[in-house]
């Protein structure tokens, strides 16, 4: 095949290559507010006759503001189905999980250290590269780290029923929270 011919064939897998990241960021929405189900969302658990234990966890694009919401709303639904009127937060935090993304550039001309060999395939031999044995090759690479966070806000809440009492900074009219929450509540697509 001569080098007319391969150069479609590169243009398209260059082109791919470029345009991969930009639809995988494309596809990448804030978590929605529904049932975890073992992944990113709300879970909920009576512990007790009016005590219940919340969370929900959110993905790497879902701001923590957002995951501290959705983590409320929650409550005043367990509230409002539960035939209360408020619920008291006991406990509450929003937990920060940090974890790193790693790329290497190998700029032209530079190579990394490792080692190329060759390992027994079928009949004949397979290339491969390792960059833990040696010998080693000198040469330089930037590396750079992303960080990716995610947050999950959890609680223990106590519900009750009645006139919410005004001297309780940790206690929430459900039905307001339902109200003034609805309006950022992002929903899965039907």
């Amino acid at each position: 095949m001569g080098n007319d011919a391969m150069r479609p064939r590169r243009f398209l897998t260059l082109a791919f290559a470029a345009l991969a990241p930009l639809a995988l960021a494309a596809c990448m929405s804030p978590t929605y507010y529904q049932p975890a189900d073992g992944g990113n969302g709300y879970s909920s658990q009576q512990i007790a006759d009016d005590r219940y234990r919340i969370s929900f966890s959110g993905n790497s694009v879902t701001p923590r503001n957002v995951v501290d919401n959705y983590m409320l709303y929650r409550a005043a639904e367990i509230t409002l189905a539960s035939g209360h009127d408020y619920f008291v937060l006991l406990e509450h935090d929003v937990e920060r999980n940090v974890t790193y993304r790693t790329y290497v550039d190998v700029p032209p001309g530079g190579y990394f250290y490792g080692y190329y060999g060759a390992l027994p395939y079928g009949p004949g031999l397979w290339p491969y590269y390792d960059p833990f044995l040696g010998p080693f090759y000198g040469g330089y690479a930037e590396v750079t780290a992303e960080p990716i966070e995610k947050y999950k806000a959890y609680a223990t809440m106590a519900v009750h029923s009645g006139a919410l009492p005004k001297d309780n900074p940790n206690a929430y009219d459900a039905r307001d929270v339902i109200r003034r929450l609805a309006g950022y509540i992002l929903r899965p697509p039907p």
